[in-house]
């Protein structure tokens, strides 16, 4: 990101803003946030870039390979995370906590399907 003025914000292309609040897990204890690049059209990941429990306005350039993002969250310490992968807009993108579709199946997903009845 660079300053052009006081007031405007101006991004390089390809710059990711995190927002997530602050949100309890299941024990009542902050909940971890890991968020990776995806880096290939199967669903190849690249590298980690947050690892937190909140992230407010926080700014992130995107590798010129990475075509979208996994968000990972924890809603009990001591099981498999859940996620959602987000397709990279062609410039700046802001990505909040609000509204994402953990409870879907994912495009990139490693699990076996269910089989057909």
């Amino acid at each position: 990101m660079t300053q052009a003025s006081s007031t405007a914000r101006v991004y390089e292309p390809r710059t990711v803003t995190l927002n997530f609040r602050p949100r309890m897990d299941e024990q009542g204890e902050n909940m971890l946030w890991f968020v990776s690049w995806i880096v290939g059209e199967d669903g190849s990941e690249g590298e980690w870039f947050y690892s937190g429990t909140s992230c407010q306005g926080r700014d992130f350039p995107a590798p010129a390979e990475a075509i979208g993002l996994r968000l990972r969250r924890w809603p009990s310490p001591g099981i498999d995370p859940e996620y959602v992968d987000l397709v990279l807009d062609e410039e700046h993108q802001v990505v909040t906590d609000r509204g994402l579709q953990f409870d879907r199946r994912q495009t990139h997903s490693l699990l076996i399907p269910d089989p057909v009845s």
